[in-house]
Parts: structure tokens; sequence; C-alpha cells
């Protein structure tokens, strides 16, 4: 009796091992007549490696149900060109989205060559030029470091992000694809060589971060994601991402001390919002 109980045994372990060296899903017949169960533990599979694989219209959808409590619905930008546009985690451009009017402002960049990074839309561009002159006049030293970014940038951007922190981490520096301001066209981050053009909160420790806050504003630019906002934006503090929304918002908004979402909400309130 024992004898048959171990040949049971030594024959499946046999098998198993067989399986792993010859896949069934590798056999002709098997793979006719179970496609779904193979594909199944593909599936699985692949999971178990951690894919990095990330769907923005996936995430849109996860990110809705999340907003649900927030009282806040995902919904699609019908403004798109307008200057004080609001693109943000609950807002998002319409797919395929391209400014027709992308110029290269003439200002100094942090790396030589063309670049879809270097442009910008036409009257956002020849604004930032007069906010680089007065800044050289003041004896600051800026420089460009990133301006538009398209939809399949802004998604590599964050799946890297994401590989690296996160998924909840990512989404408090980066944003989904199709929700970023750099999209519109509108926004730029600007360094200075004094910190080797890096983009971190130090820059705005430095003369020309604070020569931005009080400066921008009077060339249409505001610092988008301010210290202190960040339970309203969304993001982490951000001294070197300006976005252009016009020379009376800009002022409107440095002077209040709000944010382009709570401009919003108040227009919002007072029932005078329009095309958003």
């Amino acid at each position: 009796m024992m004898k048959k109980w171990w040949k049971k045994l030594l024959l499946f372990g046999v098998v198993v091992m067989g399986t792993q060296l010859f896949p069934l899903s590798k056999i002709p017949i098997w793979g006719r007549v179970y496609p779904t169960l193979f594909s199944s533990f593909s599936s699985a599979s692949n999971q178990d490696q951690g894919s990095t694989e990330y769907n923005p219209n996936d995430m849109r959808k996860e990110e809705s149900i999340a907003s649900t409590s927030e009282t806040e619905a995902i919904e699609e930008v019908t403004n798109v060109m307008d200057p004080t546009v609001l693109v943000n985690k609950y807002r998002y451009l319409p797919v395929g989205y391209v400014p027709k009017d992308l110029v290269q402002p003439n200002i100094p960049f942090s790396f030589l060559g063309r670049s879809q990074k270097k442009l910008m839309r036409k009257e956002a561009a020849l604004a930032l030029e007069k906010l680089f002159v007065q800044a050289k006049n003041d004896h600051m030293n800026l420089v460009g470091v990133s301006a538009y970014r398209s939809f399949d940038s802004q998604n590599s951007i964050f799946k890297g992000n994401v590989k690296q922190q996160g998924e909840a981490a990512a989404k408090q520096v980066s944003a989904i694809p199709g929700h970023s301001e750099h999209q519109t066209g509108l926004a730029i981050d600007v360094s200075t060589p004094k910190i080797e053009n890096v983009l971190e909160p130090r820059f705005g420790e430095t003369d020309e971060g604070r020569w931005i806050v009080q400066n921008g504003p009077s060339y249409g630019f505001i610092v988008r994601y301010p210290q202190g906002k960040e339970q309203i934006t969304g993001y982490t503090y951000e001294p070197w991402h300006i976005r252009y929304v016009g020379i009376q918002l800009a002022k409107e908004i440095s002077e209040q001390n709000i944010t382009l979402e709570e401009y919003w909400q108040t227009r919002k309130e007072k029932g005078s919002l329009g095309g958003q």
C-alpha cells in the first residue's frame, strides 16, 4: 500500500516539474482547449512582477471615484484657449489637445538645441520675454527649464515618478497626463544657475525666486503652486512653476494671496463662470 502512494507522489512531482519546464500553454492542443485559463495565469504573473503600465483613462476613473467624497467631479475643460483656464486634478484637457500657436520665446534656456520644452503659446511667450528682459535689467539670472509638454511626454514623466516613488507620492509632485498645465502652453518651469538650474524648493529662497513672486504679476505670471496652499492646489510647493494668466488676473491673485482654484471658486459662488 505504501509503495503505491510513493509511486503516485513521485508521478505527481514529475508532472509538476514537467509543466514548469514545458508549459502546457505552449503545447498546441492545450493552448487551443484552455486559452482563457492560461491567459489568466499570464495576467497574474505580470501583476506579480509589478507592471508599470498606467492607462490615463483608468487613472481618471480612480481619481473621479476618490473625488466623489470631496464633492468634486472630474470634468473636461471647455475654455482651452482662455489664458485663465483652470487645469488641475479635477479638470482635464480634451483628448489630443495641442495648442495651435506654440512658439519659442527668446529667452535663455538651461539646455541647448531644439525641443518642445522650449515652446509656449504666443501670448505667454511674448509676456515671458518681457519678464526676462526686466529680470536682466534688475540683475536677476533666470533661465527657462521646461515649458510645453505633450500628453505623451507627461505620461512618461508620471509613469517614471510612479515607478520611483509610488502612485500616491507621484500624484503630489506630477500631474496625470491630460491634467498638466504644461500641456496648455501657458506654464513654464524656471530656475537659476545659482542653484545649477535645478527645480527644487530652494529656488524660492534665491533672489530670483523672490523676484518672480514680486514682479511676475506685472507681466501676467503667478507662482501656480505656492507654499501653504498645497491642500487647495493638490500639489507640493513649486516656486519654479510659473503660469501665465494675464496681467489683470495675475495682479488680483497676487494681491489677494489666493490660487487659481480659489479665484474660479469665487466666480462660481457669484454665478459668473461663463465658459470654463
